[in-house]
């Protein structure tokens, strides 16, 4: 565990990475300064769409049902995609889901 408090900058540094084989990638996108990646992780309280930026942890919202977080999503897609963000080459395959 670590001194540092939940508030202080650099926090989510000292939090140990998630193992990207916990969940199912469903995209990543690239833009000219970087990558979004958008990945389904389920547990008991429902679906998890999260979202990571450049391989880092990004932004995370828990749904109820697997259908709404694809909903999110495809509305997050089309919107960075609508921005000027294109699909990203990748030689990784689609991850199974956990």
């Amino acid at each position: 565990m670590t001194d540092v408090p939940w508030y202080a900058r650099g926090y989510a540094k000292t939090i140990a990475p998630q193992d990207p084989m916990l969940g199912e990638l469903l995209w990543t996108l690239r833009n000219g300064t970087g990558t979004l990646t958008a990945v389904l992780r389920t547990n008991a309280g429902g679906v998890e769409l999260q979202f990571s930026r450049n391989g880092e942890w990004y932004y995370g919202r828990r749904h109820n049902l697997r259908v709404f977080a694809l909903d999110e999503a495809t509305a997050v897609r089309r919107e960075l995609e609508r921005n000027g963000w294109t699909e990203a080459a990748t030689d990784r395959p689609l991850l199974a889901s956990s």
